[in-house]
């Protein structure tokens, strides 16, 4: 009976949009055959329901909208980062003019700035009915509920091969929790699981976007320090005792023949012949996600379905026009974080981490600047969540 309050709790906390929210990955699991839960990304017939789904969210976030006024949403949308990502979404739209795909563009703008909205509204509903320590724990669900589901997913799809190394379902969507479970969370259970789950999903991105994440603890309590440093010695010890480049063969580039950058990601020449054709239409690019497909569609990359890089994603469906304004939107954010006033330096250790992991995954990964899929949800959530607590307390707990 208890579980079932708990669950109970977990779907309704934050209303209508944070159940809608939720109920998000298994809509993908029901209308997805034969792909990936992050790579549902094409229109096809099982649109039909997706845009159901997207006109449901509209009515629901016009209703939540008009039943009260919205000051803090508001300040998180328009007064934040935010501003800047709603400016590419407007370019986005406006990119439907000169797409090769009208109906596609437009869909996916739309279907952006309804996630945008969803997610934003789930956020304020949460940071305004309950207390800090009850979002972070309802954050760190919904980060474990998307594993849950992606898990049921792979295992409906391929069977018990899923349960394999690389372990797939942990690749985009979870790991971005990391430094929020890690750092945040109060059970050593969730902890373990997330270092586990990190380390079999075996992805360079993720390896490289912790390594990097855990910088952010030379900003926390000195007890982080030490542990930066403890860290440290220990990596120094292994790199000495294992051999550099054999280190570097069976982590960051397990899997690969050796070590460079074109074995990092092998997405180098993808990336190379996107950024040479973008030449052709450098100021508003090709459409919104119309251009990544049109332009991978013709060439020797057919299998690749976009840029996995927010950057190049922007160039070539919106030009410089869109990416510069993306460019704005990453800026602000690390200024933001970097800004942020804090009671414990462990939450801002935790979020400098957070911000710096969504940023490496977006450059070598689907996320922001692309269609929603991959690590755009988790992405935007986190950052929703890390500028809400700022825009409602002045000083975060």
């Amino acid at each position: 009976m208890k579980l079932f309050y708990k669950l109970k709790f977990f779907i309704w906390a934050a209303g209508l949009p944070g159940a809608l929210l939720l109920f998000f990955p298994l809509l993908i699991v029901f209308v997805t055959r034969g792909r990936v839960l992050e790579n549902a990304s094409s229109v096809d017939g099982s649109s039909v329901i997706q845009i159901a789904y997207l006109g449901l969210c509209t009515v629901v976030l016009f209703r939540e909208y008009i039943s009260k006024p919205q000051g803090f949403l508001k300040k998180i949308l328009f007064r934040s980062p935010f501003l800047f990502l709603i400016g590419y979404i407007i370019i986005c739209f406006l990119s439907t003019l000169w797409s090769s795909n009208l109906f596609l563009t437009f869909y996916r703008s739309f279907e952006s700035l309804i996630f945008l909205l969803l997610i934003t509204m789930t956020i304020k509903k949460l940071i305004e009915d309950y207390d800090y320590s009850t979002v972070i724990k309802w954050s760190i669900w919904f980060a474990f509920w998307n594993l849950f589901v992606g898990i049921l997913f792979r295992l409906k799809l391929v069977g018990l091969s899923a349960i394999s190394i690389p372990f797939l379902p942990s690749r985009l969507f979870f790991p971005l929790f990391f430094f929020l479970i890690i750092s945040l969370g109060r059970k050593t259970l969730p902890k373990v699981v997330t270092i586990s789950i990190a380390i079999i999903g075996l992805s360079n991105k993720i390896f490289i976007g912790i390594a990097l994440g855990l910088l952010s603890l030379t900003h926390g309590s000195l007890k982080n320090k030490i542990t930066f440093i403890f860290i440290v010695i220990l990596i120094l010890f292994v790199v000495a005792y294992y051999g550099f480049d054999k280190l570097l063969l069976d982590t960051l580039f397990y899997g690969r023949d050796s070590v460079g950058i074109e074995d990092a990601s092998g997405r180098k020449q993808v990336w190379s012949y996107l950024i040479s054709k973008s030449k052709e239409n450098p100021i508003f690019g090709f459409g919104f996600v119309s251009g990544e497909i049109q332009l991978l569609s013709a060439s020797a990359f057919k299998g690749a379905i976009n840029a996995h890089n927010s950057i190049i994603s922007a160039l070539i469906n919106v030009g410089y026009s869109g990416l510069v304004v993306l460019g704005l939107f990453f800026i602000s954010v690390f200024n933001l974080v970097f800004r942020l006033k804090v009671k414990s330096k462990k939450t801002k250790s935790a979020f400098i981490g957070t911000i710096i992991l969504i940023f490496v995954v977006s450059m070598s990964a689907p996320s922001l600047g692309g269609r929603v899929y991959g690590a755009w949800i988790p992405s935007v959530y986190l950052i929703s969540l890390i500028v809400g607590l700022k825009k409602y307390y002045k000083v975060i707990p």
